[in-house]
């Protein structure tokens, strides 16, 4: 069987860089794949033994104009603002092509999507802030909600929860984590659950550990062939 679908794309993606170019960009793919955040401006200077701030600046600038990242405001303060694009982590081996979507019509072309990948969750779930985390569900409580065990969530730990939420929460002095949707009382927290398997629970507020907020949810189904 042949899989060729857009397996020609890219080839010679960064052909238009010039060697120096080049490197600057492949230090900040290889970090940002290690680290999931793109390399600060001393980070770079350090990784590549370049001395000039200037310097990498302008290298910076110019991977914009040929998109490969996109700059912030404050592009010439000590910290400079700045992501990679879709183009950039094409370079990277930790990433697969979009080759189209379904089912609302026939598949697009995997030529005029050439510059989607997805790389890393936030290609999945474009809200994703950088504070947030992924832990996978080892118990059956948002079972009527579709959350079961072995998926995983994202929790958003700065997001401040509302009775209908589901929380990731755990009790003082207890290993255990579970899902929740909570409830304040004047001295205690009510836990309720979306299961069959569990009903509510009621302790001291104290002892209740909101750990975040689940902003997305995620099912894997492996299939294998």
């Amino acid at each position: 069987m042949r899989h060729d679908l857009g397996t020609s794309q890219g080839k010679n993606r960064s052909s238009d860089l010039t060697p120096t170019q080049r490197e600057v960009l492949d230090c900040i793919v290889k970090h940002f794949e290690e680290e999931q955040v793109v390399p600060d401006v001393s980070v770079i200077l350090q990784q590549t033994g370049k001395k000039s701030r200037t310097n990498l600046y302008r290298i910076l600038r110019q991977l914009s104009e040929k998109g490969y990242i996109e700059l912030g405001k404050g592009e010439s303060g000590v910290r400079l603002r700045y992501k990679l694009t879709k183009r950039a982590r094409l370079k990277g081996e930790k990433s697969w092509p979009l080759l189209g979507v379904i089912p609302a019509g026939p598949i697009q072309s995997a030529s005029n999507m050439q510059h989607d990948v997805i790389s890393n969750l936030a290609d999945i779930i474009p809200d994703m802030e950088g504070s947030d985390r992924v832990i996978r569900v080892t118990g059956n409580w948002m079972k009527g909600r579709g959350i079961l065990a072995g998926d995983f969530v994202v929790i958003s730990p700065l997001r401040d929860y509302q009775p209908r939420d589901i929380c990731v929460v755990s009790r003082s002095g207890s290993p255990e984590i579970i899902l929740a949707q909570v409830r304040q009382l004047r001295s205690t927290t009510v836990l309720t659950f979306d299961s069959e398997e569990h009903s509510a629970k009621t302790f001291r507020t104290e002892e209740v550990i909101v750990h975040g907020v689940v902003t997305a949810h995620i099912s894997l189904t492996s299939f294998v062939l």
